[in-house]
């Protein structure tokens, strides 16, 4: 579920790791509680799909197979 909010939110355009901690987790927990949930997300979404998801320089996360099936 949240892999599949992940993968939707990004594929609208570029995030930041705060937008997308936000979005997915709001503002209530901890930061590094954040953190540590969205570093586990991600790692689990690239063990499953390695290439869909890249960083850009500045630092934001986006889908690089956007017309791939991976769902």
């Amino acid at each position: 579920m949240l892999e599949e909010n992940l993968i939707s939110y990004l594929s609208l355009r570029p995030r930041t790791r705060l937008e997308i901690s936000r979005y997915l987790y709001g503002e209530k927990l901890d930061e590094q509680i954040i953190n540590d949930r969205l570093k586990t997300l991600l790692g689990r979404v690239r063990k499953k799909w390695p290439q869909l998801i890249t960083p850009l320089q500045d630092g934001t996360l986006f889908i690089s197979g956007q017309g791939q099936h991976f769902m």
